[in-house]
């Protein structure tokens, strides 16, 4: 298992896994149509437009990829600055998604790490998170000893409202320690 930072060339798979990543964690949750319009090409473009301002010089934020030995990226994160001024964190975890067919192997685990090493070395001290109350992946954020924090509802999903929580981690270096 290689992380890497991501590179341009690299939208296209993070795009996949998005999408996919996106129907998988949130069946049951989001409404089906919703979820059914996500189209590739969307998060294609703004994939590429992130990446391109990051190897523009955006240093507020950066995106890793993990690659498996045959160099397949099998998922990403990517995360940066806070863009919320009402919590007192000052980065914030944007995403993580692991191809649904490489999850329990690890890689976030991995991809966390990474992130959270570059956010010690920009001189971040904290860093938050959300996700929707009732995506399954809050087992992974608590077992990296995340905090649950806040609550609030989220944008409406094709009219349905949903409950947003916030897990974070006082000390950066903690979140390495649970790995």
């Amino acid at each position: 298992m290689l992380i890497r930072t991501a590179q341009l060339i690299d939208a296209n798979e993070i795009a996949k896994i998005s999408v996919n990543g996106w129907r998988a964690a949130y069946t049951n949750i989001i409404p089906e149509d919703y979820l059914a319009n996500i189209s590739y090409e969307d998060r294609l473009q703004k994939w590429c437009q992130v990446l391109e301002e990051i190897k523009a010089g955006d240093a507020s934020r950066i995106a890793f990829v993990a690659e498996n030995n045959q160099q397949q990226i099998v998922g990403y994160i990517c995360g940066g600055k806070s863009r919320e001024a009402a919590m007192s964190f000052d980065a914030e975890l944007y995403a993580i998604y692991v191809d649904p067919e490489q999850k329990q192997n690890g890689i976030g685990s991995r991809l966390v790490e990474a992130f959270v090493k570059w956010l010690i070395g920009q001189g971040y001290h904290s860093m938050f998170c959300r996700v929707l109350e009732k995506n399954p992946a809050r087992k992974f954020y608590e077992k990296l000893g995340g905090q649950l924090v806040s609550e609030k509802i989220a944008k409406a999903f094709n009219g349905k409202l949903l409950i947003e929580i916030a897990y974070a981690w006082p000390e950066l270096k903690l979140c390495i320690n649970q790995n």
